[in-house]
């Protein structure tokens, strides 16, 4: 499950590098790497991630890559996704933090647990 319009170099994130095609040749820039899981954008210019865990010694990298784009890093523990998952934010100067859209995030989440509950009724009824 993925959000979308997320930039290359968002999904970038999770591998430490993005690729893209420029005039048939391929391209390759370095990132941070960091695990960016299930990312969604919740802002004009904002995303929130929710990985199971995250490496705490690849938070300062990431940080300071996000500083020079102009974005802030924040970590939560408490998420709307799932109770085993971290929610990670990465906020735009241009957004502010209290208008963020999770609405996506929440209608994802329930199209999940439709999903699961379906599947669980299917089989009871091949049983």
């Amino acid at each position: 499950m993925m959000g979308r319009n997320i930039p290359l170099w968002v999904r970038g994130l999770k591998s430490g590098c993005m690729q893209y095609v420029k005039r048939n040749e391929i391209i390759t820039k370095e990132l941070p790497e960091f695990d960016f899981d299930h990312p969604f954008r919740v802002g004009r210019k904002s995303f929130v991630a929710y990985p199971y865990h995250i490496d705490v010694k690849k938070i300062e990298p990431l940080r300071l890559y996000l500083e020079k784009k102009g974005y802030e890093l924040s970590i939560d523990i408490y998420s709307e996704y799932s109770e085993s998952t971290i929610k990670v934010i990465i906020l735009h100067k241009d957004d502010d933090y209290d208008r963020l859209d999770f609405s996506e995030v929440i209608q994802d989440v329930k199209d999940n647990d439709l999903y699961w509950k379906a599947r669980e009724l299917k089989e009871k009824k091949h049983d």
